[in-house]
Formats: structure tokens, sequence, C-alpha cells
């Protein structure tokens, strides 16, 4: 038998040479000694019932089995923990902690050796004292303790140093200010006692916010179109609304996807969701070249050609987009047949009012002629010194100026209406201003034109022609529109210029409510003055010329009118000419039904909705009138003020409505919502991009910045709200693990000393 084994545990150094632990300092030195003996107990005890020496490396990690180099064939059990305190303190000799194996027994496997030999008990006896009693390995655990603790106070603090910055880095971001508003606001929260560290207080730390949020904003973008639902068990359907912008003489194509919201996580959350996924550059600007740049950036965010195939339902574009056919062309790049399912390419109808006024000014050229005049006044008063004369004429007849850097004509009708409104509000004193403008040849001229009665009957007709188009253009444009408003929206439309048609026939308007502006001014001109200007019409008296601009004017309004009329039929035709959209938007009317009355005419084909929703058509109707309960409860807990939207979400998000129905008539539905009917968002996002482009220069880093900032800013969740304080929390502890937001002075950050020192004269001097 070998000898016992001896733990050589006495140092050979002073234990009074030790640094004191800051954790055991303030603790009494009993205490310490119980706490650390209770913490081994269970380590002690299960090396008691070891059975063999790979027992007592399972049943305490801080033993090390290890060879011995200075005496081959023989080895030792170290204790790691002990080994580690004697390098890092240098205060205890090499024995400490270390267990010698037998000689004989080191061919054997570690499992074989029996719990039998004496010299096994010994060891296990030797081990247990030193884990349990040794002071050296009491010192070593207690100092390590107190290491880790001290990191992890530091860890707590950096990251929470990194969550205050992160936080008003995605304010500023959120805000659209420029990077280097982050030091200011760190400087005033450093001033009202927040824990902000030492460092990263500049600049620079937006564009690492930037990065790391856009990542987590890519990963949740992507689950968006790839998680199933759980209401069909299958993955969303998702349309496109693309449109190209010029952005420093640079083109660039917009896209966002539009899906179907059904998320049970805030109730009160829209139906419809927008998603911003890009503007890359487009170089090829042809119909295929176009397609081709919105699959790679669908492939970017891991939407296949298959998933395209399978999931998509169509575009919403304006009249570019469909003369270049970039329907056609996206479903050849994705291997996708047409007549395997239903794909739909929706003209926005915003546009096409835009296209038809211009078509309709063709027909009829002195209302044109009266828009020329009009830019030519406006002009006039608008600049230098004759807009001086335009506030002091206001001032003198007591006037105050409706808006009045608003005159100049613009392409959109709701600007335009604008420009109608300000015009005839502040006419008296243009003509004042251009009275004291006389001299001037352009004055008089624009005097005499301003005051004709033709020129004031044509500009108060289209007033209220273009305020009629600019509501329709108004409804058209919600991000949030469904077949069955477009619909609805085209049908009030075109009878609201029916009725107006049916007026001129009758040259009489004194009953339209839409021709109230045209009604009022051509009474005014009958008493020879408008706004208390007097009026001409060359050079006869307006009694005798009366029938005369009414025969002419009338004709020239009948013109216009029904220019405008076929110019919305001949664009919108694909749309309302299409029998499966017309039956989805009279399904979708007749669901509307079940929560308030209404007069629209569409109505759906029975046959159309069954193919869709995979149902028998005689089970059609049964499926509906089940819906129409559905919504007609929600509404009534709901209360007067609802959105048939919200009413919608509210049947699709609650399993006691999605979990009678059919799962084909769920996902039908879904898709009949989803199909994308204006293009507005891409006008709205891409307005932020120009704001953006002045921050940044022009490289390829720059852009893909640009463009993860404007996902942030698109599509991030308010600073406020408990997501966006969840975002925030992800993004700062990803920055404090590669960042440290401290340092070992504990002096304010260098850039905000700079702004306190210069702001406020730090540091503060107060007399006692």
């Amino acid at each position: 038998q070998p000898p016992p084994l001896r733990v050589e545990d006495q140092p050979t150094q002073s234990r009074q040479s030790l640094p004191p632990s800051p954790a055991v300092a303030c603790v009494p030195k009993n205490h310490v000694s119980a706490a650390i003996t209770t913490i081994h107990v269970n380590e002690g005890e299960s090396v008691q019932r070891a059975k063999s020496v790979q027992d007592i490396l399972t049943a305490c990690p801080d033993l090390k089995y290890s060879e011995n180099e200075d005496s081959p064939g023989s080895a030792n059990l170290v204790c790691q923990t002990c080994s580690r305190y004697k390098s890092e303190t240098k205060l205890y000799n090499s024995g400490t902690g270390i267990f010698a194996l037998p000689v004989v027994d080191l061919g054997a496997e570690l499992k074989d050796i029996k719990r039998t030999n004496k010299w096994f008990s010994n060891l296990k006896v030797s081990i247990r004292r030193h884990l349990d009693t040794s002071k050296t390995h009491i010192d070593a655990k207690q100092y390590f303790k107190s290491v880790e603790e001290r990191k992890s106070r530091l860890r707590n603090k950096n990251l929470l140093a990194a969550t205050t910055v992160v936080r008003t880095a995605y304010l500023s971001i959120k805000l659209g200010d420029s990077f280097a508003s982050i030091t200011p606001r760190l400087a005033n929260l450093a001033l009202a006692g927040a824990d902000l560290g030492q460092k990263n207080h500049s600049y620079a730390v937006p564009p690492q916010v930037v990065d790391e949020t856009a990542i987590l904003i890519e990963e949740q973008v992507s689950s968006y179109f790839t998680r199933p639902l759980v209401q069909t068990g299958n993955p969303p359907w998702f349309g496109l609304i693309t449109d190209k912008i010029t952005t420093s003489q640079r083109t660039r194509q917009m896209t966002s996807a539009r899906l179907v919201n059904l998320s049970r996580d805030n109730p009160l959350a829209p139906l419809i969701i927008n998603i911003y996924l890009g503007h890359p550059p487009c170089d090829d600007k042809s119909g295929r070249g176009l397609a081709q740049n919105i699959i790679d950036l669908l492939l970017k965010h891991q939407i296949s050609s298959r998933h395209s195939e399978k999931r998509f339902v169509g575009f919403s574009i304006d009249g570019e987009y469909v003369n270049l056919g970039i329907l056609k062309h996206f479903l050849d790049l994705n291997l996708i047949d047409e007549s395997l399912g239903e794909h739909y390419e929706i003209w926005d109808p915003a546009h096409v009012i835009e296209r038809a006024v211009l078509d309709a000014f063709k027909n009829a050229p002195i209302l044109q002629k009266h828009i020329k005049w009009l830019q030519e006044i406006v002009k006039e008063v608008q600049y230098g010194n004759a807009y001086e004369h335009l506030l002091k004429a206001a001032e003198s007849i007591e006037m105050v100026l409706l808006k009045p850097k608003i005159f100049k004509t613009k392409k959109f009708v709701v600007d335009c209406e604008k420009v109608y409104r300000s015009f005839f509000n502040n006419y008296k004193a243009i003509a004042a201003a251009l009275q004291e403008l006389m001299p001037s040849s352009t004055a008089e001229s624009c005097l005499r034109h301003m005051t004709d009665k033709n020129f004031i009957l044509s500009i108060s007709f289209l007033s209220c022609i273009c305020s009629v188009l600019a509501a329709s253009s108004s409804n058209f444009q919600r991000y949030d529109s469904l077949v069955n408003d477009v619909f609805n929206h085209y049908e009030n439309l075109i009878r609201s210029l029916d009725e107006i048609l049916n007026m001129i026939e009758e040259e009489s308007f004194d009953n339209c409510f839409y021709m109230k502006t045209y009604s009022d001014a051509a009474k005014e001109i009958e008493k020879g003055e408008f706004k208390g200007v007097p009026t001409i019409g060359r050079n006869t008296l307006w009694h005798h010329y009366r029938s005369l601009v009414t025969e002419n004017i009338f004709a020239k309004f009948k013109l216009y009118i029904v220019a405008l009329k076929s110019g919305l039929e001949r664009r919108l035709s694909s749309t309302i000419d299409n029998t499966s959209l017309k039956s989805y938007a009279g399904f979708l009317n007749l669901l509307y039904s079940a929560i308030t009355p209404h007069t629209f005419q569409t109505t759906y084909k029975p046959d159309v909705i069954s193919t869709l929703m995979k149902v028998p058509v005689r089970n059609v109707e049964i499926v509906i009138e089940k819906m129409c309960r559905y919504l007609t409860k929600i509404a009534k807990g709901v209360g007067s003020e609802f959105d048939f939207n919200q009413v919608l979400r509210q049947m699709l998000i609650d399993p006691a409505c999605y979990e009678n129905l059919p799962t084909n008539v769920v996902d039908g539905l879904i898709m009949i919502l989803t199909i994308p009917c204006s293009e507005a968002i891409a006008e709205t996002q891409g307005s932020s991009i120009d704001l953006l482009h002045t921050r940044y220069k022009r490289t390829d880093d720059d852009d893909t910045r640009l463009q993860n900032e404007l996902k942030i800013k698109l599509m991030g969740p308010e600073p406020c709200s408990a997501q966006g304080e969840s975002l925030v929390k992800i993004v700062a502890t990803r920055m404090a693990a590669k960042h440290s937001f401290l340092s070992v002075s504990q002096k304010m950050g260098p850039a905000i000393t700079k702004i306190l020192t210069k702001k406020y004269s730090l540091p503060f001097k107060f007399s006692t």
C-alpha cells in the first residue's frame, strides 16, 4: 500500500501579507467561514461518496487530472481554483491544492480504481478537508467571488450607461435630427444626474446604433413574411408598392410591402401595415430591369421566388409602371405561371385623377389660358418689392392674408385647391397691390386679367371641381384602403361629376353644394363687381354680355367635365372592369352592410368567391351570413365610434370567430384585404429620403447606412413605447458587449465636458 497522501497547506509567505478582499472586509470573519463551508458541503459529500477518481472529478469541477511532467509515470489531481489564485496573487507555494495519484495504478483506467484501496479513502478525506476547511481554498474562492462581483457590477453599470446612450441616439434617429445632436442631449441628461458613463458620447455612436437596430428590424421583417399565421397555418399574403424617386441626381426605386397585421399584442393596431424594404439605385429603367431590382430586394429579405409564387397578390403602381408591364416581367423572372393564380395590377387612382385633369385641360383651351393668367398674377405679387406692396395693401384694407406664400400653382389637385382658395380670399388685397404697381405694364395686364368676368367664372368653376377631385384624391390616398374603397370612392366621384354635368346642361348651379363658390361669384358679377373690386367684360355692360359669356363658359365647362370623366374611366377600366376585383369589392361591401347601411352599387359573384375560398357555391351565402353575424356583434361591442378595418381585424384575431370559419375562407379573406390599392405610402416614404440624403456623403457605405436609418425612422417602434424600450435594451446589450462606456476616471466624458464647459462655464463655483 502506498503511504497516505499529505496535502501541503502551509504558505511560504505570511498570510498577513495578503491584500484584504473588499467583499470580506465588510463581513464578520466567522460568518465568512460559515458561508464558504456551506457552499462546498455538497461537493465534499459528493467526494466522500465517490467510488473512483472519475467520480471525484465529476463531483468536483475544480479538480483536474494532470500528468506530472517532472516525474514521468506519475499524475496529480490539481485544484484549479487554488492554482489560479497562486498564479494571480503569487503568495502560496506550489503544493497547495495538489493531490498525488499512486504510480502503480497509472496504467489502469480512472474508473477502475476501487474505493477499497486505503490510499483512495485517504485521497477523499484530503480532498474534502481541502474543500471544506482549507484556508487557502476558502480565500481563493472568496477572492474570485469578489472579483466576479466587481466584474458583474461593472457590467451592469456599463449596460446602464449604454442603455441611456442608445435610448438617446434612438430618439435622435426617430426625430430625424443630425447625429451631432446626441451630445447636447446627453449633456442635459448628465446635468439631470443620469448615469452615462465617461466614454462613447460623440456623434460616432448613433451610426453604430443604426447598424445594430437595422439588423434587428431586418430579422423581424423577414419573420413577417415567413412566419405562419395562427389563423390559417400559412405564411401571410403580401403585395408590393413601388415607385421611382430621384435623389441627388440618381434614380432609385422605393419599394414597400403590404401585409395584414394579425398580431394580438396590440388590439388597437391597424389592420394594414406597410413595410419599407429599401430604395436601391436602378440603372436599368426598363420594365425587366425594374422588376429584377424588386426581386433582388426581396431576396435580400429572404423572400424567394417560390414564396412569391405562392403568396404574392399584386402591385399598386403609377401609369409609367403600368405601361412598362412591371407585373408581367415580375412574374416571368420569378417563373410564375399567370394562369395558376390571381395577380393584380392596380393603377393608383390618385395618379389617375392627376392625369385625367391634364387631359381635360387639353379639351378646354380657354380654361388652360385662364390658369396661365393666374400664374402670371400670383407671380407678379409674390416676390420682392411687390410682395411688400401686397402686405401694405392688406393692412390698409384691414385684411389678413390667408397663407400668401402658397401663391403658386401645384401639380396635385389637393395643392391646387389651396391655391384657388388663397387666391379668392386674398383677391381684394392682390387687386389693391396691383393698383399701386400700375405704372408697370405687367401689373396693368395682371389687373385687367383678374377683373375679367370670364376669368373669375373660370377660376371659380375650377376651384369647385378641384374641391371635388381633392376630396376623392384624399380618400384614394389612404394607405389602408381596401378593394371596396377604390370602387366606392370611384362611384362617388363619377356620381358627383354626373350631377355637375346635369347642372351644366340646365345652366344653373344654385342648388348644388359642390358649386357654391361658382354660384356666389356669378351673383356678385351680376352687380358689376367681385369681392368689392369692379369687374370688366370687353368694355360691355354685364347684362348685355351675360348670354354670350354664359353660353361660351358653359360649353367649355361641359367639354372639361366630359373629358375628365373619359380620362378617369379609360385609365381605371383595368381595375373597375376586372371581374374578380369587382366581386371582391362587392363581397366587402356586403360585410360592410352588416355594420352600417350604405348605398354602394358594387356586388359580388358567388362563383368568384367560391373559387377563391374553395367552398361550394351553395355555401358562399352561409359563410357570408356567419361573417356578418360576427361583425355585427363586434360592432355593437365597440360602440358608435368604429372603423370597418378595425372590426375586420377584431374578427380575424378573435379565436371564437376565425376558429368557427373554414381555414380556406379565412385565408381568402386575408388575400382580399392584402391587395394593394394605393401608392401613397411610397410617396410618403420617398419624401423622407431627401431629408436624409443631405446628411450623408455619396458613397456606397453611406447609402447602406442611409437605408438602415430610413428603416428605423419608418418602421421602428416609438421611443416611449414598450416595444421601443425592448428594442433599445437589446441594442444596448449588444453594444455593451462590444464597447465600454466606462473609464478609469470618474469625470464626465470629453465630449460632454466640452459642451457643458462652453454652455454652462463648468465647473461651478459656489461661495459659502
